[in-house]
């Protein structure tokens, strides 16, 4: 990557993140929720809410499922059958990039993780969830599921 692309890259991750600061302080609060996991979930897994009668529970987000799109993420480890937080926007330092990548993709392969390009079986879904920041995390951009 030339220098121009670089300084580009670099400028887009700022801003990126300076808006992903003001949307965390305009929405403070309204955007984590304590919910009940129905599997053991790690630091920064992508979940999926699902209704379990009344309640509404966590699993691993998986785009090899059209019904388990990604809806948010846990910030710390939540065991099965315990509640835990639930964001569905903001930064995931648990995700384990290293460099900047502007598109992040819900993974069919691995659930509850993100990869670098979009799945391509058909009956998997396509998912944009976030940017892949220097520092080793993700910001975390949940877009709609298109069923391939």
């Amino acid at each position: 990557m030339d220098t121009t692309a670089r300084i580009q890259a670099s400028d887009a991750y700022s801003m990126a993140a300076q808006a992903l600061d003001l949307a965390r302080s305009t929405l403070s609060g309204a955007i984590t929720v304590s919910l009940q996991a129905n599997v053991d979930l790690w630091d920064g897994a992508l979940v999926n809410l699902f209704a379990v009668g009344a309640a509404t529970k966590m699993r691993l987000a998986d785009a090899s499922y059209p019904d388990r799109p990604a809806h948010g993420f846990v910030p710390n480890a939540v065991l099965a059958g315990q509640s835990g937080n639930f964001l569905r926007m903001g930064t995931n330092a648990s995700a384990g990039f290293t460099q900047f990548l502007p598109d992040l993709w819900l993974s069919d392969t691995v659930p509850g993780t993100a990869q670098t390009a979009p799945p391509t079986a058909a009956g998997h879904v396509v998912q944009h969830v976030g940017i892949a920041t220097p520092e080793g995390g993700m910001i975390v951009d949940i877009k709609p599921a298109i069923l391939l």
